[in-house]
């Protein structure tokens, strides 16, 4: 098979990486073409992949907008013709859809990451040919074109069998070995999905950090925004591309960010998460919550009298990650298996 991966963020590097690489293993002709976000190149070309660089505007007008995906577009369709690609693999990618147009044969693989985004749930997946979706989600689609797998899409990265945490030496970043250590991540709620939601206040960030401080653990502050003038000391200084790794040194993790904390839950760190979405929450996070790996708060008065009952050794909640993996099993080589089965003529 020639098949094209596309990528329009950093998590779906990630998230296809060990499926990319099976695929190339058993000797497809594999290529990917990805979104020029900052991020996502420079992790591409960090771990030295071959790609296709599409331009993308960051302009909020609709006319050039317009004009950046029809340029981003037609680069998709030279990549498609010029590779005789007939397997597209994306999270959800509208050109999936326009590209059926081009060429009728081409089949197209989704592994949407959520269950309630409109354009797939109403569009996308009618052009999918497989769609990939975790055994968790609601959806009732077509059987015929669902393959449901065990877990989450983060499984596809953070299982052990694909992902070793790097040795990082604490003292080498200017703290001492052996300390205990707690990660914060706080967002900026400046996207346009988080119109109306909300996380940790300017002072609910100071409280919080000030608690683990008493007991004491060392904070690691991560902020997506300009971070708060009091806490900046607490700022990680470990490297920020090995950000996974530095979780594993974290006895908990708490945060308005979703993505890293069910990141943090699957590699073993208590991780507590303090945000509005909780009030009307997504399947994935009911699902950790299910499996004892993660704690869902929209109230920051409960949020901090369960961390003071974890700190106190009151509470017993957290199961052991291991337990988790070994009933998912290997996600990667199953989708993999599946595709060569469906699509190999």
């Amino acid at each position: 098979m020639n098949i094209l991966f596309e990528l329009r963020h950093p998590r779906h590097y990630y998230q296809f990486k060990a499926i990319y690489d099976i695929l190339k293993e058993r000797g497809h002709l594999v290529k990917i073409i990805a979104t020029e976000r900052t991020l996502l190149i420079d992790i591409l070309r960090e771990s030295k992949e071959e790609f296709i660089l599409l331009k993308h505007t960051k302009s909020g007008s609709i006319a050039l907008k317009l004009l950046s995906y029809f340029i981003y577009f037609n680069i998709v369709v030279k990549t498609v013709k010029e590779y005789n690609i007939n397997l597209l693999i994306s999270k959800a990618s509208i050109s999936s859809c326009f590209l059926k147009v081009i060429k009728p044969n081409l089949e197209s693989v989704i592994f949407p990451d959520s269950e309630d985004v409109w354009l797939t749930n109403n569009y996308v997946r009618f052009f999918s040919d497989l769609i990939i979706l975790p055994s968790i989600f609601p959806l009732k689609w077509s059987p015929q074109k669902v393959l449901r797998i065990k877990g989450t899409c983060e499984n596809c990265y953070l299982d052990p069998k694909y992902f070793q945490p790097k040795k990082i030496i604490p003292s080498e970043y200017g703290y001492q070995e052996g300390s205990k250590f707690v990660f914060f991540r706080f967002v900026a709620w400046k996207a346009h999905h988080d119109k109306g939601q909300y996380g940790f206040s300017k002072s609910e960030r100071k409280d919080i950090v000030k608690l683990f401080i008493q007991y004491d653990y060392i904070p690691l502050i991560s902020f997506e925004d300009k971070p708060d003038e009091d806490l900046e000391q607490y700022i990680n200084r470990f490297p920020k591309n090995e950000i996974r790794s530095v979780l594993t040194l974290c006895d908990y993790f708490v945060g308005d960010s979703q993505s890293m904390a069910a990141e943090a839950a699957l590699l073993g760190v208590k991780s507590f998460r303090y945000n509005s979405w909780v009030l009307n929450d997504v399947i994935n996070f009911k699902f950790f919550n299910q499996q004892q790996l993660l704690l869902n708060f929209s109230n920051y008065n409960e949020l901090k009298a369960t961390l003071i009952d974890s700190l106190e050794g009151k509470l017993n909640f957290f199961k052991p990650i291991s337990d988790y993996w070994e009933k998912c099993g290997d996600v990667n080589t199953y989708i993999c298996d599946e595709i060569e089965k469906r699509f190999i003529k």
